[in-house]
């Protein structure tokens, strides 16, 4: 079931006894109805923008006071109200908080007036910056909400969307311009994950060699490190760089929030394993007794 009120329906007529995927309005409709509860599963999907036209010299994304600016020109906490009622979670990192060698920070404050400061300070005037938002299909909504906080501030954007596939290929590809919008899981630890988006020659990684020479030499460093005291100084390094210098923005951490219907007798539990972002083992589902 694809459509969002369509699987609502189905969980209020007792069609099903769970469903996923409830944001925005399907959420508030399924917190207000006293048979339903709502659970969140307990793994995190960063929604992150990574400013992939930086790289160009002659971009204004060139100038980190611009990507601290579009940083600080977004409400969080309101994009996380709307989508998912208050149950999601704000984190600062490009990654999953629960990988291993995952710097905590906190996100960015919202700031307008700083944010018009900085393109200030950058020359830069209203309606000098013209981006794309690139960004799967599913994410639409959120793009539009983080367009119309950066429009406030002088940042006009489109949006372009595609499925799944064309946009990863497209991404892998080097294709896109502006930046890009987009969640991801990762596996293992940061020091996996990071390089894909942020290590020269990375899967989806504009970075070019020299660009971050000091990022560069601890990349090398790290990976020929063998013990464990040193490499975790070294990834927190790397990390530190690219927070201060705004090499991305943590939009919010998408988080995988279940209705669930009134024939289960342990909702709490449907989704309770950690770092899991789906319903449990289906044995330890208990439906009540007819």
């Amino acid at each position: 079931m694809a459509d969002d009120s369509t699987r609502l329906a189905a969980l209020q007529t007792g069609q099903v006894d769970i469903a996923y995927r409830m944001l925005g309005p399907t959420v508030t409709a399924a917190l207000a109805d006293p048979k339903l509860k709502v659970v969140a599963a307990s793994g995190e999907i960063p929604m992150v923008i990574d400013f992939v036209d930086m790289w160009d010299a002659k971009s204004p994304w060139a100038d980190a006071r611009v990507r601290e600016a579009a940083s600080l020109a977004i409400d969080r906490a309101a994009i996380q109200k709307s989508f998912y009622s208050s149950l999601g979670k704000l984190r600062g990192s490009p990654v999953a908080q629960a990988l291993q060698f995952t710097a905590a920070y906190s996100p960015t404050k919202y700031d307008p007036e700083q944010a018009k400061n900085l393109l200030k300070q950058a020359g830069v005037n209203a309606g000098d910056i013209k981006v794309t938002i690139n960004t799967q299909t599913i994410y639409v909504n959120q793009a539009q909400a983080v367009a119309g906080y950066w429009k406030a501030v002088g940042i006009d954007a489109t949006i372009n969307a595609q499925d799944v596939t064309p946009f990863y290929n497209a991404w892998a590809a080097k294709t896109l311009k502006g930046v890009v919008m987009f969640s991801h899981t990762g596996a293992g630890s940061a020091a996996l994950v990071l390089p894909n988006f942020y290590g020269v020659g990375g899967q989806y990684s504009y970075m070019q060699s020299g660009a971050l020479p000091e990022v560069d030499a601890l990349w090398k460093q790290q990976a020929a490190e063998l013990e464990e005291t040193k490499r975790v100084d070294q990834l927190k390094k790397i990390q530190q760089i690219f927070h201060d210098q705004y090499l991305y923005t943590n939009v919010f951490t998408n988080v995988s929030l279940l209705g669930v219907g009134p024939r289960v007798a342990n909702p709490d539990e449907v989704a309770n394993r950690p770092g899991d972002f789906f319903v449990g083992p289906l044995q330890y589902i208990q439906l009540k007794a007819q």
